[in-house]
């Protein structure tokens, strides 16, 4: 059984894709803060009907707890993760700019890292076709596009900086 672990299980998207893989027989490892500023009720009442899967396991956390993030990551052991997890809604940007930056960029981190540290190096290649599945080779190929051209990128620096420093 492949099993996902899905940080932002309460929110709209992450609860509608952790429903998905777990009617496609998967195993579902759920993150979530259940921050406030949706409404957290209706988080709990989604956490409640993902729950009635014998195959979800619910966690709450922050993604700023790199502990957190890592110890869960260890103990899912996830084919799979899926990062939709973030502080949302731009006003809320202006008036308190470091949530954004701690749940949002060292939230990230903390993920990447327990990907890193954790993952596995199984070819993507080697997943069923299930539409989950097919997301996963795409956001894996979008990843690999990305690097390369941060490769790329990085490689022609000393370059540019160099004809820049000639003019």
């Amino acid at each position: 059984m492949r099993h996902a672990f899905i940080t932002g299980s309460a929110g709209f998207i992450g609860f509608y894709l952790a429903e998905l893989l777990l009617q496609e027989g998967w195993s579902v490892t759920g993150l979530d803060g259940l921050t406030d500023y949706y409404d957290v009720r209706l988080k709990h009442r989604r956490l409640q009907m993902l729950g009635q899967h014998k195959n979800f396991h619910s966690i709450t956390a922050m993604l700023e707890d790199e502990t957190a993030v890592m110890d869960s990551v260890a103990q899912a052991k996830p084919d799979v993760i899926v990062h939709l997890a973030a502080q949302a809604g731009v006003r809320y940007s202006l008036e308190n700019p470091r949530a954004y930056i701690e749940s949002n960029v060292l939230g990230t981190f903390n993920v990447m890292e327990a990907a890193r540290v954790h993952g596995d190096s199984e070819d993507e290649e080697d997943l069923p076709d299930t539409p989950a599945c097919l997301l996963s080779r795409l956001q894996a190929k979008r990843r690999r596009e990305r690097l390369e051209q941060e490769r790329i990128e990085e490689q022609r620096r000393p370059f540019l900086e160099d004809l820049a420093a000639r003019r």
